[in-house]
């Protein structure tokens, strides 16, 4: 900038610009805000404040239940609006089956399959008696809200007394009000945190990450990124390796 300000043309390619630039750059990287988790515990919290006899709350249970266990991206759950629905990237009701052993989901679409080049499958279990089932959160709101099989997977009561499509800024509010009710700072989460959340949890349980790669359809390690390590892990951790080390040098030959 000072070079043009002097009527001086910068010099092309210089080395010595670059690396001054990239020092800039190592001074102040741009750190993304990365939102919480939402976890098993919190949305126990927000079940408890959701009446599922109500349309409204039973399809935002099936839809926060749906987004934890599935991983997917929020592109994939609802549109961003009534108009931009479109069936071949947005969840329809065709697209999630029901069995005895759960649901199992079909994306044809996704950030990283934009040419429906494959088909993800994604099975969600049968929690037969338990607050988190995500079968009997769906099976709850498509008995209470029949719809079109190639419709959204969501539908909610519009104000002009139709049915509509949950969308993402809807979907983003109902989550912020019961997070607040429920006792959380609802600025710390978004519709992301969902996904995050599902990941963290099934690395927890110890679930392979190559496995949640693929459960996430990350193409990169970036999902790695979401994966919350917390303090009892890592002792955990710590302590495995004390052991290892401990057991190594008691089968040291003599």
């Amino acid at each position: 900038m000072l070079q043009r300000f002097h009527d001086f043309e910068p010099p092309e390619n210089s080395f010595e610009l670059k690396l001054v630039v990239s020092s800039f750059r190592r001074g102040s990287p741009h750190v993304p805000e990365r939102k919480l988790p939402i976890t098993p515990a919190i949305l126990l919290k927000i079940r408890e404040l959701l009446d599922l006899a109500r349309p409204m709350h039973a399809t935002l249970w099936a839809a926060f239940c749906v987004a934890f266990f599935t991983l997917l991206r929020k592109s994939n759950i609802v549109p961003r609006s009534q108009s931009a629905f479109d069936p071949r990237k947005q969840l329809t009701r065709r697209a999630i089956q029901v069995s005895k052993d759960g649901l199992l989901v079909q994306v044809t679409w996704s950030k990283t399959i934009q040419f429906r080049q494959k088909v993800l499958l994604l099975p969600l279990p049968a929690l037969q008696g338990h607050p988190l089932c995500p079968q009997y959160a769906y099976v709850n709101m498509c008995n209470m809200i029949p719809a079109d099989p190639d419709g959204p997977a969501f539908l909610v009561p519009g104000s002009g007394g139709g049915l509509i499509s949950l969308t993402h800024d809807t979907f983003v509010h109902h989550l912020k009000s019961l997070l607040s009710a429920a006792g959380f700072t609802p600025g710390s989460y978004s519709g992301h945190s969902f996904r995050r959340g599902g990941a963290t949890y099934a690395w927890h349980c110890g679930a392979d990450p190559q496995v949640i790669k693929l459960l996430g359809d990350w193409s990169s390690n970036a999902f790695e990124l979401y994966l919350d390590c917390s303090f009892d892990k890592r002792c955990e951790y710590s302590k495995l390796i004390a052991e290892k080390l401990q057991n190594s040098l008691l089968e040291q030959p003599d």
